[in-house]
């Protein structure tokens, strides 16, 4: 188990990493890496890779899928960190 979780999150950090590196630059992509990349996103994305597989879902497709949680609960971090920046968007 704990090999498939760490290749599910590598393959979630190759994806996200070249989705973010293909961005219009900005100051906040420094803190978005910082949350993104240190792999805490290995059992939400292991969740999805579970569900998905029971309707025979590609694995591929899942990984892209599953990239909107985890800049979901990136933002959700923000907010909770800086909610009074978050009020000046």
């Amino acid at each position: 188990m704990k090999k498939q979780l760490n290749k599910i999150a590598k393959d979630t950090n190759i994806f996200l990493k070249k989705y973010i590196n293909s961005q219009k630059y900005s100051q906040l992509m420094s803190p978005m890496k910082y949350g993104l990349f240190p792999g805490g996103k290995k059992i939400r994305s292991k969740i999805l890779i579970d569900l998905g597989s029971l309707f025979s879902i590609d694995y591929k497709t899942l990984i892209i899928v599953g990239q909107p949680l985890n800049v979901f609960m990136l933002i959700l971090l923000f907010m909770m960190i800086y909610p009074a920046w978050m009020m000046m968007i």
